[in-house]
């Protein structure tokens, strides 16, 4: 299911610097939903510098 969110979390992992197949399994498989996108988008604009691990 694809969002609004979903998409701009899309992006924001793209920016961040990780893989296009990586942030479409993400964005689009794992966190499919706005409230977990939403999460996911929240925690990633606190962190500066995050890491795959």
């Amino acid at each position: 299911m694809k969002t609004e969110r979903t998409d701009e979390l899309y992006k924001v992992l793209l920016t961040k610097g990780y893989p296009k197949e990586l942030c479409s399994e993400i964005a689009y498989n794992i966190l499919n939903t706005d409230y977990t996108a939403t999460r996911m988008l929240g925690y990633l604009y606190r962190y500066t510098e995050p890491s795959i691990e």
